[in-house]
């Protein structure tokens, strides 16, 4: 079904106690909040790209309680898309079973905070992936301008100093 996020979201959050699952295209701006882990099962991308249209409205905040996890399933094994602002609480962003799964491509463009580095592949020793994700993160330019944000996101509006030593 086709749902106006407004019906749905009026304040433009959709809120869950229980773990998310996600993948699609988004056509406006959403922020989805879960206090336990986000799963992404395929591509979550943006009707309208940023990055060939400044300015697109279309705008996913993902916060998560705990990891936000990219699936380790047939969809995601061949690459995967991610256009979002990912802000995990209490764990990582990562890869699920990152070490075994097969070398593919991750194509981020949004932004990441989290409470911990999560693993997405692994390396030899030249750098080289031989399983997981490569890695190809850009940062949303609309971000960086301040001409969009996610619903009701977090973020800091106002820095003070908290204590200071010398």
């Amino acid at each position: 079904d086709t749902v106006a996020l407004a019906t749905i979201a009026p304040t433009g959050v959709l809120y869950s106690t229980a773990d998310v699952r996600v993948k699609g295209t988004l056509n406006g701006e959403v922020t989805i909040y879960t206090t336990q882990d986000m799963w992404i099962d395929d591509d979550i991308v943006y009707a309208d790209n940023p990055m060939t249209n400044f300015n697109s409205d279309d705008v996913l905040g993902l916060v998560s309680g705990g990891d936000t996890w990219i699936t380790d399933n047939a969809a995601n094994n061949d690459g995967i898309n991610i256009n979002a602002c990912i802000v995990t609480v209490g764990g990582s962003y990562k890869a699920e079973n990152w070490n075994t799964r097969p070398i593919a491509v991750e194509r981020f463009m949004g932004s990441i905070a989290q409470a911990a580095s999560g693993a997405h592949g692994v390396a030899n020793h030249t750098g080289t992936i031989v399983r997981g994700f490569y890695e190809r993160m850009r940062y949303d330019p609309r971000l960086a301008a301040g001409t969009i944000f996610p619903p009701n996101f977090v973020g800091i509006e106002k820095l003070s100093l908290a204590s200071w030593w010398e």
